[in-house]
């Protein structure tokens, strides 16, 4: 494979990552999820978004969502400190479709996602 064809495919890899993370955007609320949440830091990776949460419930201030290969969704709620490296898990829920992974959210996190 040429060099153009792995950019060319790194392109289309990174173009359907991003496609889902927008996808799970939508799914939890889009711009309103943003807004009655206060996430930010929103960041596509391999099938799936994280962000970062600035109030919720068990210390929770990092959040991943991805889509998993029975096209399901897992969920991970972190507690990320600046003094220590890397995340400690809070809680770790896979196979959730939908209206579980926005009831997970809702849940775990004690944030509303809409009015």
């Amino acid at each position: 494979m040429s060099m153009y064809d792995q950019a060319q495919a790194r392109k289309t890899q990174h173009a359907r990552h991003q496609q889902v993370a927008n996808t799970i955007m939508q799914q939890l609320g889009g711009n309103k999820f943003v807004a009655m949440t206060g996430a930010k830091r929103v960041t596509c990776f391999h099938n799936g978004v994280g962000f970062q949460l600035p109030n919720a419930a068990q210390g929770i201030n990092w959040v991943e969502i991805t889509l998993n290969e029975l096209d399901f969704y897992n969920v991970g709620f972190y507690t990320v400190t600046p003094a220590i490296i890397g995340k400690t898990a809070v809680k770790t829920v896979d196979d959730l479709d939908v209206e579980q992974m926005v009831d997970c959210f809702k849940d775990t996190t004690g944030l509303a996602i809409s009015l």
